[in-house]
């Protein structure tokens, strides 16, 4: 019953949302391939089994400790011959049914235009075709081995096979003959396919065929199908003639050139030849594997530069880097959540997310002039979680608490005045600059398992819209008026979904009408998986507020932004990444990323979906029209994927490079960067991504590798070769090698430009383009573990933080954001204070800079950068109002409160020494002389603290 309700309310899901076709052809395909495992199965057993119970000889001839069993499978010889073959068969089925891609794709494959390089087939060959073949064989010969065992366990039984001494009667002879020449010569067969799959295993010194595959186990794998196809021909021959030596010989020969050649020969080859030569040798192979794996993750268009990065700072060194010393971002997405909580949750019963999405709108100004603007965005979204456990019952949780309500966005290069985010859109009902959109969010992450919503016109509302203290009961009620689920209406359907979520209050509830819907499977990711099951999906959703149809008339859509991978992992020669390692870093989140295969070597970003918050339609646009993957999926499900020409203007403009991509590309490039495969294999020039200096890396036991990395970072800036400053993923190198001998300066720089434009249809150029700069070897610019370390080791950066936790708050250190400007390379990190308390959350108070050896350290980014450039950076910030206008990056303060507090912790830096070096000499009196002046010191550090606080609001 649940597994017909189950099916059932599929069927009733992808009808509703319009992608049934999807649903039919995965269960055809599903259905077929089992049919397949299961029609191959019984067509191999039961005639066999059939064949070795014709065998038998009279009951005398049978041996007397055997005829038992004779009489007993005698008695139920049909039934074992039906049953036992079928059984085989479901489990043969179930074994290949969940291989139905491998049947669509290969009834579909479209060509790559690209050639292996050992082979010279198209590509299209190995990830589409020969996956299935690989299947298909390995289930025959696994059939046939047992049809073989199970025909020569019925021929001991029947007496037409005895062991001791070895006699086999003809007929069951001509059996087994004709079943062993079939095992040999697909065991040939399969010594032929494993050619072919060699060139994209799993390898060292890098995956593919190596020297070893290429001269001695591909040469190896040929003579011994030759080998195993002969023994088929003596086995057919044994088989009539009634001689076993032949093929008995055969066999060991097989064996005995198996071990030799399939094993002695490599290994000797490798050991005696390879290994001493391995760099001359082994060069061009791994030349295969650069190539294949830079067109395999579309890296083919990176641009590598030498930087020689200065780290000398003079007056004036940012002034042509304005662009992006405007666009730095201070609000750090991961750390604001708490604050927004406090400001902007309005009830219990939302929330928002832990991390925060980073976008840019650009949207009109006071002075009517268009500008881009640097924002940080979350969805209020439901929780159902946070209420009271006397509000948890089925009414509340299904028909009343359904939706979420709007977002927030602030400025990311700015706070407000008193360290928190500078909103230019809030509240609920949302008010702002986003102009008018459907603010309702009944699809989301956090949304209800599932909710019943609707009803006839005139009828009065019950679900809770938004809170308004003006209203009855303070609150707002609404009725959902969009087609975003199953009708619920009838008795039957209502039945089903009862079962399927095993709930008799569905079932009986009067909240259940006939105009009602079922919202469930609501998360966007999941929606996109069901109706794009081919498809890896990017491990974020991001919401935006974006004109859908391109028509201003029309209010505009909340929806979930998510990006669709189309993978394989049987590109010949590419590097094969685990994409839970390498998309793992200090602020994964704790849910897996939807997968099709989780150990790939072909990756490309194809797809952008869109789901709408309010109605969960599920959009799916081509991002890669040259991509072979895609193509042959949309033939297998034609119409299914919109081109880009319907992607809207406004909507382009929120498009990004997606994350996940990004970091697979990044950690391939920790040892790709390297093109020359002799310098490839010496590995002296390897690189390794950074750990996050935060602090914030997971450490427990359960965590993931990588999960200590420093996040890359989307920021709007210009890399050296750029010709403007362009919204961008961004990620730092230092160099790798043994742990123990470890240094940490900065090795490399990658940036992707990640600006797709805003013209409908057509994506802006240059976007996508990587871009790495890489520094001398020699190099003293410090890398991110470096530039934490001469901020926590200041002695002015020390003090004051370690003043601000002795008054019971606590310090956090934002994100420590990288930018090569100036002719070098610029860290900027933004510090919060958060008092102790439950209702506390993080200010913004100061911001840290470091350039070379240089470090700033003030309450506003201006002012720090001008610390660090001899007192005049000339660099353009929010908070000189070239962005905005508005409150600058961090609380400003008066000049001689900074002043004091700067004097003051000089006093306190200097009476610690003099207390270390009285205790030292054993002065007590001078040592109690000096604690007075430390005190007095942190008195009047706190005062002027007070002061700028004070001052700022």
């Amino acid at each position: 019953m649940f597994a017909g309700s189950s099916f059932g309310t599929e069927i009733l899901w992808f009808n509703q949302i319009g992608y049934a076709r999807v649903f039919w052809t995965q269960l055809f395909a599903f259905t077929g391939m089992f049919a397949v495992g299961l029609v191959l199965a019984a067509a191999i057993l039961i005639p066999n089994l059939h064949l070795a119970w014709r065998s038998r000889v009279s009951l005398a001839e049978v041996p007397r400790s055997v005829q038992p069993y004779r009489n007993a499978f005698s008695k139920h010889r049909k039934a074992i011959a039906i049953i036992l073959p079928l059984f085989i068969g479901v489990m043969g089925g179930l074994t290949l049914a969940p291989q139905w891609r491998q049947i669509l794709v290969a009834l579909n494959g479209q060509p790559f235009g690209r050639r292996d390089a050992q082979f010279g087939i198209d590509i299209s060959f190995f990830t589409f075709t020969l996956p299935l073949i690989d299947t298909l064989l390995s289930f025959v010969l696994g059939m046939v081995v047992i049809a073989l065992i199970a025909s020569a366990a019925i021929g001991y039984i029947v007496g037409s096979v005895r062991f001791s001494p070895l006699r086999v009667a003809r007929k069951a002879r001509i059996h087994l003959g004709i079943l062993a020449a079939i095992v040999s010569a697909l065991i040939g067969v399969r010594y032929y396919v494993d050619r072919f799959v060699m060139t994209y295993q799993a390898s060292s010194p890098a995956d593919g065929a190596m020297y070893t595959a290429v001269h001695a186990q591909m040469p190896a794998r040929l003579i011994l199908a030759i080998i195993a196809l002969l023994i088929a021909v003596l086995f057919l021959i044994a088989a009539f003639k009634g001689s076993w030596y032949l093929p008995v010989a055969g066999v060991a020969v097989l064996v005995v050139s198996g071990l030799v050649l399939g094993l002695g020969y490599p290994l000797v080859i490798q050991r005696f030849k390879v290994v001493p030569n391995e760099r001359d040798l082994e060069s061009p192979y791994i030349q295969r594997n650069i190539d294949a794996t830079y067109a395999a993750y579309g890296m083919e268009n990176l641009e590598y530069e030498n930087y020689t990065a200065r780290t000398d700072a003079t007056a004036g060194q940012l002034r042509e880097d304005s662009v992006t010393t405007s666009q730095i971002r201070l609000l750090d997405p991961e750390i604001i959540a708490p604050t927004v909580r406090q400001m902007q949750q309005s009830r219990q019963y939302y929330t928002f997310a832990d991390q925060f999405s980073v976008d840019r709108y650009t949207l009109t100004n006071s002075d009517g002039v268009e500008e881009k603007r640097d924002t940080v965005i979350s969805v209020r979204d439901i929780n159902l979680s946070a209420l009271a456990n006397s509000q948890r019952n089925w009414v509340n949780d299904h028909t009343v608490y359904t939706h979420g309500f709007g977002v927030v966005a602030a400025y990311g290069n700015h706070l407000n005045a008193d360290g928190l985010p500078d909103y230019w859109e809030q509240g609920i009902p949302s008010s702002g600059e986003m102009g008018e959109y459907e603010e309702r969010v009944y699809f989301s992450p956090n949304s209800p398992q599932y909710s019943i919503v609707g009803a006839p016109k005139g009828a009065k509302p019950q679900e809770l819209d938004y809170p308004d203290d003006t209203k009855e009961a303070g609150q707002v009620r609404t009725t959902y008026q969009g087609d975003g689920g199953p009708s619920i209406g009838n008795f039957f359907v209502k039945l089903l979904y009862a079962v399927k979520f095993a709930s008799t209050d569905l079932f009986f509830s009067d909240q259940v009408n006939e105009k009602s819907q079922i919202l469930y499977d609501r998360d966007p990711q999941q929606r996109v998986s069901k109706v794009a099951p081919y498809l890896t999906l990017d491990n974020k959703s991001y919401p935006a507020v974006v004109d859908l149809d391109g028509d201003p008339k029309t209010p505009k859509r909340l929806v979930w932004i998510i990006d669709g991978y189309t993978t394989s992992d049987s590109y010949p020669y590419a590097e094969h990444v685990n994409l839970d390692e390498a998309t793992a870093d200090s602020r994964t989140e704790s849910r897996e990323m939807i997968t099709t295969e989780n150990t790939i070597n072909y990756m490309r970003n194809s797809v952008k979906a869109v789901v709408d918050a309010y109605d969960g339609s599920v959009r799916l646009f081509e991002w890669d029209s040259d991509d072979p993957v895609l193509k042959t999926w949309e033939r297998i499900y034609p119409g299914q994927v919109k081109p880009m020409s319907q992607i809207s203007g406004d909507l382009m403009s929120h498009l990004r490079y997606p994350e996940d991509l990004f970091k697979v590309q990044r950690s391939l490039l920790t040892t790709y960067h390297v093109k020359d495969a002799p310098q490839f294999y010496t590995g002296g020039d390897q690189w390794r991504l950074s750990e996050d200096p935060t602090g914030r890396a997971r450490t427990s036991a359960t965590a993931e590798p990588g999960m200590s990395l420093q996040p890359p970072y989307y920021l709007t800036m210009k890399m050296p070769s750029q010709d403007s400053a362009e919204f961008s993923l961004t990620s730092v190198y230092v160099p790798g090698g043994n742990a123990q001998f470890r240094r940490a300066p900065m090795a490399g720089f990658l940036a992707v430009d990640s600006e797709t434009g805003n013209e409908a249809g057509k994506v802006r150029e240059g976007y996508g383009k990587l871009r790495m700069i890489a520094l001398p070897s020699s190099t003293t610019v410090p890398g991110p573990g470096q530039v934490q370390n001469n901020f926590n080791s200041n002695r002015t950066v020390n003090l004051e933080l370690n003043l601000q936790d002795q008054q019971g708050s606590e310090v956090t250190r934002g994100n420590l954001l990288t930018l090569p400007v100036g002719g070098g390379l610029l860290y900027v990190q933004p510090v919060y204070i958060q008092s102790t308390g439950d209702t506390s959350y993080p200010q913004l108070r100061n911001v840290l800079v470091a350039f070379g050896d240089k470090i700033g350290f003030a309450p506003t980014l201006e002012e720090a950068l001008d610390q660090v450039f001899e007192g005049n950076a000339a660099a353009t910030t929010a908070s000189s109002g070239a962005a905005s206008g508005s409150a600058g990056s961090a609380p400003s303060a008066p000049k001689e409160a900074s002043a004091r507090l700067e004097d003051a912790l000089q006093q306190a830096a200097d009476a610690m020494k003099s207390a270390d070096e009285a205790m030292k000499s054993g002065d007590w009196a001078a040592y109690g002389e000096a604690q007075k002046k430390l005190q007095t010191a942190i008195e009047a550090a706190q005062a002027a603290q007070n002061e700028m606080g004070n001052d700022a609001k």
